[in-house]
């Protein structure tokens, strides 16, 4: 299943579509699921260069699949990245105060 979620990801990108963070964290974690740490990282990089914000179910499937594959040092990479990511942008507010 990780390869068709993956695929599905660039498909959306041929067809001139951005996937979102809802179609990057499933297909980050078919790869974790199946120990497929090279496609996880390049959909974690495209992720990031799309400009998106992961949050901790995606870093965290990224994670996994690089545990899983057993190149902790990627893993450590992607915390980093995370880390970096973060801290770059201000938290979202949620709830505004009414004037």
């Amino acid at each position: 299943q990780w390869r068709k979620a993956a695929e599905l990801v660039g498909e959306m990108r041929r067809d001139g579509l951005a996937p979102n963070l809802a179609c990057y964290t499933p297909a980050l974690a078919a790869c974790a699921d199946a120990a497929e740490w090279r496609p996880a990282l390049e959909l974690w990089e495209s992720l990031l260069r799309d400009g998106i914000t992961p949050d901790a179910l995606a870093a965290g499937a990224a994670l996994d699949a690089c545990l899983a594959g057993r190149v902790p040092q990627s893993g450590l990479a992607v915390v980093e990245q995370l880390e970096q990511v973060r801290t770059r942008r201000p938290p979202r507010r949620l709830f505004t105060r009414a004037e």
